[in-house]
């Protein structure tokens, strides 16, 4: 993932609406940031799943309603899929912004991604230098993503088109 990217996914939680509607299983694609994203359990936070061009995957981020007031730029998280738990590190790409945006990049998201497969659910707890936040989220159908389920994908960008949005957090 890029440096533009992660930008990307700063600047699209700028632009994402807030659904109060239940978001567990629905998986969003945001084409200004070739990504997918699932919303948490309580709508709180969204997973994304950068891609490039070619539909391989090149990183993740958490968009988080809630804002940390921790200058530091790195974020411990622990993930607990269906049967594998992971000790990540995570960047803020900008603590001053209005909202919070926490992206895995590297080897630990090649790690996320191989941990992804077959999973239904992902427990997220993220440390933002001792504020913890924790969030749930029903990640089954991110698995036709990341197995290059063109069909599926397709799909999704069709609800784009019809105006399907990821929900986000407007105050």
């Amino acid at each position: 993932m890029t440096v533009k990217s992660v930008l990307g996914c700063s600047l699209l939680t700028m632009s994402l609406l807030f659904s109060n509607a239940n978001a567990a299983n629905n998986v969003y694609v945001i084409p200004e940031v070739k990504s997918f994203g699932v919303a948490s359990n309580d709508n709180k936070a969204v997973i994304f799943l950068g891609l490039d061009k070619y539909g391989q995957f090149k990183g993740m981020c958490f968009a988080l309603k809630d804002k940390f007031h921790s200058i530091i730029p790195v974020v411990d998280i622990d993930v607990t899929f269906d049967n594998k738990r992971l000790n990540l590190h995570g960047m803020r790409p900008n603590v001053d912004d209005e909202k919070e945006v926490v992206c895995i990049l590297g080897s630990e998201a090649t790690d996320f991604l191989n941990s992804l497969n077959g999973s239904n659910n992902l427990n997220a707890k993220l440390n933002f230098n001792g504020q913890m936040k924790k969030y749930a989220f029903d990640i089954k159908d991110f698995n036709r993503i990341a197995n290059n389920d063109k069909e599926y994908m397709k799909k999704l960008a069709d609800d784009y088109k019809k105006g399907r949005r990821a929900p986000l957090f407007d105050d």
